[in-house]
């Protein structure tokens, strides 16, 4: 897997699966861990679970689901119920998560206990336009305007390009890889300053920003994106997402990019660790919530 695909599902993942499943890491066989992922959101009526083992990046073949495993969903420390099984790896558990609601996912399998908690964000009120005045035809701008802004949440902006294709005509999400803004309360972890369609600076894959660093009581920016020829119509997203996988996201493509660094500078790579939220084990239990609007081409 080349790594601008891997940056893709670094974002993607969690937007379009709500499961997480490239989770390889180098450890030795004796030593693996179970890997439990989990994301809720309030735009589902379904909680999807995955659990397996570890296993080292250079081990073919996919990942191993474990045996007996009961997976168990509480809210507020309240029992909800029990997941069902789907595949070797993949649990549900059928329910609509709640906005401002804490919940934990318990696993105990072979007499061991491990589990994450999460607390689902708020809606956010967020108004999109496209912007009339474009400096150059293969660039088009979005103005993203928050109505609302919830204390202590991270935001994470990013634009999708809808291809039809096939005789189905169905859809294929691209994410856009490259973002330009003049926002300078954006996170700089993923910044590059560059003066590209006139703007400051550009962001690879998506624009975070943490609502601790922004001054005004509302979030106002707008993004510019290459005109790509093979996408169809864009889709601007917002996702507010909880402590733990806003840490998960942001470590994810820190970790992507050192390996991107890593031949250019082997003497002083060293990996990014990635965060995790498990204990007892690894992976991430999360939470978010997404707005977007689609915007046609001729809009």
């Amino acid at each position: 897997m080349n790594a601008q695909k891997q940056l893709i599902i670094v974002i993607l993942s969690f937007l379009f699966t709500g499961c997480i499943s490239d989770a390889d890491l180098n450890f030795p066989e004796q030593e693996r861990l179970v890997t439990l992922n989990c994301l809720l959101t309030p735009g589902s009526d379904t909680v999807k679970a995955s659990l397996s083992y570890t296993k080292a990046i250079d081990v073919p073949g996919t990942f191993s689901g474990l045996e007996d495993a009961q997976v168990e969903l509480y809210e507020n420390d309240d029992l909800l119920g029990a997941f069902t099984q789907t595949d070797s790896i993949n649990y549900i558990y059928p329910y609509g998560v709640i906005p401002g609601a804490n919940y934990t996912v318990l696993v105990q399998v072979n007499g061991k206990k491990l589990w994450g908690k999460t607390t689902v964000p708020q809606v956010t009120n967020v108004k999109f336009e496209k912007e009339l005045k474009i400096q150059f035809a293969r660039s088009t701008n979005y103005r993203v305007a928050f109505e609302n802004r919830p204390a202590m949440e991270w935001y994470w902006l990013l634009i999708t390009g809808h291809d039809v294709t096939g005789i189905s005509n169905d859809t294929i999400k691209r994410q856009h890889l490259w973002l330009y803004s003049d926002y300078i309360y954006a996170d700089d972890f993923n910044r590059e300053n560059e003066n590209y369609f006139k703007f400051d600076f550009s962001f690879s894959t998506s624009i975070r920003i943490a609502s601790t660093n922004v001054p005004a009581d509302t979030v106002d920016c707008i993004l510019g994106v290459g005109r790509n020829p093979q996408f169809g119509p864009d889709e601007v997203f917002v996702l507010s997402t909880d402590y733990h996988l806003d840490r998960y996201m942001k470590s994810s493509i820190m970790y992507e990019q050192m390996e991107l660094n890593s031949e250019d500078f082997p003497i002083i790579y060293s990996p990014f660790p990635v965060y995790s939220n498990v204990l007892n084990g690894t992976g991430i239990v999360g939470s978010y919530t997404s707005v977007s609007k689609i915007f046609s081409i001729d809009d």
